[in-house]
């Protein structure tokens, strides 16, 4: 259940990038990522693991911190920072943080802010939907790797798609530096 949640919410997120609908995409953001960890927790046959899918049958809601304290664990201190902080960085997002809506805005005539959904999306910043797309492009990197991990997908299942998704010969780039 849970690892097709994560699969859907990332293609979610890709549709609505697709759609120039970047708010309700970065919410999906740290979803993706709390399933991920949450995944990792319950997989990792430990005391903390099976607790954790106990109390999520009993439709107990299983904090972050959980996954990050496995973490501590099993890779150290750092390890459980580091995600710590990747995960307040997409919290922003949720929580609506000046940057997070700054995206929504560029800078009109008279130094007036204009909000891109004046025009129904015609306003969307190139720039905005780039780096969400680059967000968006990390979280299916580790998506893959917490699939083959927990064995929701073959090894091999992964590679293959990995494999096939790349340009067997690039297209060149008309706007690249050289």
């Amino acid at each position: 259940m849970l690892s097709l949640d994560l699969v859907d919410s990332l293609l979610e997120c890709l549709e609505l990038l697709r759609e120039k609908r970047h708010r309700p995409a970065s919410r999906l953001f740290r979803d993706a990522v709390e399933t991920m960890d949450f995944l990792k927790v319950i997989h990792s046959n430990t005391q903390r693991g099976r607790f954790a899918l106990e109390q999520w049958y009993q439709n107990r809601t299983i904090r972050h911190s959980e996954y990050r304290a496995h973490l501590r664990e099993i890779k150290g201190e750092e390890a459980g920072k580091a995600r710590k902080a990747y995960y307040e960085e997409l919290s922003k997002f949720t929580h609506r943080s000046y940057r997070a809506l700054l995206h929504s805005f560029s800078l009109g005539r008279d130094n007036l802010l204009v909000h891109d959904s004046h025009s129904r999306g015609l306003l969307v910043l190139p720039q905005t939907i780039a780096a969400y797309l680059a967000i968006l492009a990390d979280l299916i990197i580790q998506a893959s790797d917490c699939l083959k991990d927990t064995k929701a997908i073959p090894p091999d299942g992964i590679d293959v798609a990995w494999v096939t998704s790349l340009e067997a010969k690039t297209v060149p780039r008309r706007f690249a530096i050289q």
